[in-house]
């Protein structure tokens, strides 16, 4: 809880993780999938279970993308 509590801004890369956030902590407005700043993305899969190939690529360039407005790298 405290983690979330000191956090601006929180994550979430599909509806699943939503369920599981929900549930623990509650809703919150500083909560959100990821994908919702990816025109057309509904998703973006978990980068684990495809490490090393070009569908794990893939799914970093969609996290970067995504992160794009919070970053400054």
């Amino acid at each position: 809880q405290e983690l979330v509590d000191w956090a601006d801004k929180i994550f979430y890369m599909d509806d699943a993780n939503e369920r599981r956030f929900v549930e623990q902590f509650g809703q919150m407005d500083k909560a959100e999938k990821l994908s919702n700043y990816i025109i057309g993305v509904n998703k973006i899969p978990d980068p684990a279970f495809a490490e090393g190939t070009e569908a794990h690529r893939n799914v970093i360039l969609l996290i970067h993308k995504a992160l794009k407005k919070w970053t400054t790298v």
